[in-house]
């Protein structure tokens, strides 16, 4: 069973750098900038749903695909409804403080 759940993070560790080296990729030879919503590909919280998706998809544990996804989603709701805006600079380190406490809590109890 062991061997089943680290072939698991492997693929989905591996898909995830795959997807990001490619929307790097896109980004840095110019090709998304003739897309109306480049802003949106080339942003943080893109990367966060690309890894949630990935995780969930690959992985036997989905803890840590429901965080990404979630996360990535929070960061995009200002796309959607524009109440972020004010926000923005203080997502990243109150959305990584709230992981590490999850990941804290969650190893005190097993």
């Amino acid at each position: 069973m062991a061997t089943i759940d680290k072939r698991s993070d492997k693929m989905a560790w591996g898909v995830t750098l795959l997807a990001f080296g490619i929307l790097i990729l896109l980004d840095k030879t110019g090709v998304t900038d003739a897309l109306p919503f480049s802003n949106f590909i080339q942003s943080i919280g893109t990367y966060f749903l690309v890894a949630g998706i990935i995780f969930l998809i690959y992985r036997k544990e989905k803890t840590l695909g429901l965080v990404f996804t979630i996360i990535g989603l929070i960061i995009h709701f200002d796309a959607f409804f524009g109440w972020m805006k004010n926000y923005r600079n203080l997502l990243l380190p109150i959305a990584l403080l709230v992981i590490g406490l999850i990941l804290i809590l969650s190893t005190r109890r097993g």
